[in-house]
C-alpha cells in the first residue's frame, strides 16, 4: 500500500511539473544545483574543518541561486512592460555608481547609494499601490524589496551586522517557494492556448 501511494504521489508530481514552462524548469533546476552545492560547502565547513573554501562555496552558491530566482521572477512578471521598470533600472544604475564610489572611498558615495536604493523601494511601493490585482506573492515581493534594500544599506553604513540580512533571505525563499507553488497548481485554463487553436494567428515572440 505504501509503495502504491508513493508511486501515485510521484505520478502526481510529474503531472504538476509539466505545467512549468521550459525556462522556469531550467532555472529551478539550476537553483536546486546551487542549493545542493551550498549544502556541500556548509557540510565541509561544519563537519570537516573550518576552512575558507566551504564558506566561499556556500556564499557564492546561495548568491547565484538568489540571482537566478530574481531573474525568474522578473521574467514572469508584467513589470517589464511598465514605466516602473525603466525607473527601477535607472535607480539600479545609480546604486551601482554609488557602490563603486564607496569602494573607491570617494565623496558623496553614501548619498548616491542611498538615493538609488530609495528610488527602487519607492518606485516598487508606488507600483504596488496602483496595481489593481494584488495577491500574496505581490505582498511577499514588496516585503522582500523593502527588507533587502533597507537592511542592505544599513549594513553598508555599518549600523547593522550582516546577520540581519537573514531576514531578507527568509522572505526571498518564501517568495520563491510560493511562486513555484502557484506555477505548479495554477489552473489549466490560465495556460496559453495551443497553436492550432489560435485561429491561424502566429503568436508574437
Amino acid at each position: 500500500m505504501q509503495r502504491k501511494a508513493f508511486r501515485k504521489w510521484l505520478q502526481k508530481i510529474r503531472q504538476q511539473t509539466k505545467r512549468l514552462t521550459l525556462a522556469n524548469k531550467i532555472i529551478i533546476a539550476l537553483m536546486a544545483v546551487c542549493l545542493g552545492t551550498a549544502l556541500v560547502g556548509n557540510y565541509s565547513d561544519f563537519f570537516l574543518m573550518k576552512n575558507n573554501f566551504g564558506i566561499t562555496l556556500t556564499s557564492w552558491s546561495l548568491y547565484i541561486a538568489q540571482l537566478l530566482g530574481i531573474f525568474m521572477l522578473i521574467m514572469n512578471s508584467q513589470i517589464q512592460k511598465t514605466v516602473y521598470w525603466k525607473v527601477i533600472l535607472f535607480c539600479l544604475v545609480v546604486s551601482l555608481i554609488g557602490g563603486m564610489l564607496k569602494i573607491l572611498h570617494l565623496e558623496y558615495a553614501n548619498e548616491i547609494l542611498l538615493l538609488g536604493m530609495l528610488g527602487i523601494v519607492t518606485t516598487y511601493i508606488v507600483r504596488f499601490i496602483y496595481k489593481k490585482n494584488k495577491g500574496l506573492l505581490d505582498i511577499l515581493k514588496l516585503l522582500w524589496v523593502m527588507a533587502a534594500y533597507t537592511i542592505g544599506f544599513l549594513i553598508l553604513l555599518h549600523y547593522l551586522s550582516k546577520d540581519y540580512f537573514g531576514v531578507a533571505s527568509v522572505l526571498f525563499w518564501l517568495m520563491i517557494i510560493y511562486f513555484v507553488f502557484l506555477e505548479l497548481f495554477r489552473k489549466q485554463d490560465s495556460a496559453p492556448p495551443p497553436l492550432h487553436k489560435m485561429d491561424g494567428k502566429t503568436p508574437r515572440l
